[in-house]
């Protein structure tokens, strides 16, 4: 009973934390001595590792299918990002033009790059997409439960809202049944000298009310407040 206890104490902590840990880097010096006015921007594909306890059954080429659907994915997220900042004012916030997405892969295909991405150089990448420089994006989603633990997490949730929330109405504690740590990095190179312009890095904790796509939507919205190629002047 007492290691019951224990558990629905630390379970309830998790429900309400998420440990971050961001880092920001901008090369001001490169941005001093270099206009980015009317460059262009390629968002390369994210390269996506699903790692830890994996759901149960989970094949090989599943999982490989699911980290290529999620790469396109957040690649396609950071594209909409900026997007939807741009169009929150009368001209361009950012100076510059990402190209879209699909063209990108489009042309990583066609120069049969777009399956061994690292073992191409930088320059030769921005070399093919037409782009003055990528954007490149690492993600380790690691699943810190079971599917036996996660059931359990779904009994204790239960328990904890009759116990908190004994009117019986419909008021979740908690959205999300997994917890996971989730590392996130981005890098904006320039693709002639493949100089680092601007870097953000992640590492955060999903909780349940902040699931792991919920963490990297707001890396994703960071990025466009704290490296100085984006912000606001």
């Amino acid at each position: 009973m007492k290691n019951y206890t224990h558990l629905l104490i630390a379970l309830l902590l998790c429900s309400f934390c998420i440990s971050c840990n961001n880092r920001v880097y901008n090369n001001r010096v490169f941005l001093s001595q270099n206009s980015i006015e009317n460059k262009t921007i390629a968002i390369l594909p994210a390269e996506v590792i699903l790692s830890g306890k994996l759901p149960k059954g989970m094949t090989d080429k599943e999982k490989m299918l699911q980290e290529q659907s999620e790469s396109k994915f957040y690649q396609e997220l950071l594209y909409s990002e900026f997007l939807d900042k741009s169009r929150s004012f009368k001209k361009n916030k950012y100076g510059v033009h990402f190209i879209n997405p699909q063209e990108v892969n489009s042309k990583l295909i066609k120069a049969d790059f777009y399956n061994n991405l690292k073992e191409k150089s930088t320059e030769e990448i921005a070399n093919v997409v037409g782009a003055d420089m990528v954007f490149i994006v690492k993600i380790n989603k690691q699943r810190l439960l079971s599917d036996g633990a996660a059931v359990g997490i779904d009994i204790a949730e239960q328990v904890l809202n009759s116990v908190l929330n004994p009117s019986g109405r419909n008021n979740n504690i908690n959205s999300a049944n997994r917890t996971h740590n989730v590392s996130f990095d981005a890098t904006l190179i320039d693709g002639k000298t493949g100089t680092t312009i601007g870097k953000f890095s992640n590492l955060g904790e999903a909780s349940w009310n902040a699931p792991p796509d919920l963490i990297l939507r707001r890396n994703y919205a960071t990025i466009t407040r704290k490296l100085s190629v984006f912000a606001l002047n």
